[in-house]
């Protein structure tokens, strides 16, 4: 191991990985290991093109089940076909269509849970 990262607790294989398990879990605690989101698979872009294709195809074949719609248009722009299906009823949620959670006011509530927690906390 180099000198100065035995010290540190990092392992030579992967620099970003301390040795002992205690040492992972204390920068963790302390917050020194600042949790990243997962990278987006599919880019917007992207996902809005599938979610018009479908829209379009039903449309012109009104026999069509979104299941077959979305099974279609998947394989011809590389989606899983029950995440463009998940795409595809969540704009319709927040487009009025169907009934459900629309996505703003998914935000909200995630907001005022975050709230709520911040001042349980507080009030301990």
């Amino acid at each position: 191991m180099r000198p100065g990262l035995s010290v540190l607790g990092l392992n030579r294989r992967a620099p970003h990985r301390p040795e002992s398990p205690w040492v992972w879990w204390r920068l963790w605690f302390h917050g020194e290991c600042g949790v990243v989101p997962a990278p987006r698979k599919y880019p917007p872009e992207l996902r809005e093109r599938a979610q018009r294709l479908v829209r379009e195809a039903r449309e012109q074949e009104p026999d069509l089940s979104l299941n077959a719609a979305v099974i279609r248009i998947g394989q011809r722009v590389g989606v899983n076909p029950d995440t463009l299906r998940g795409w595809v009823k969540q704009a319709d949620i927040d487009g009025g269509t169907l009934p459900g959670t629309t996505t703003a006011d998914a935000a909200a509530i995630r907001q005022l849970q975050a709230e709520v927690r911040e001042l349980k906390r507080a009030n301990k």
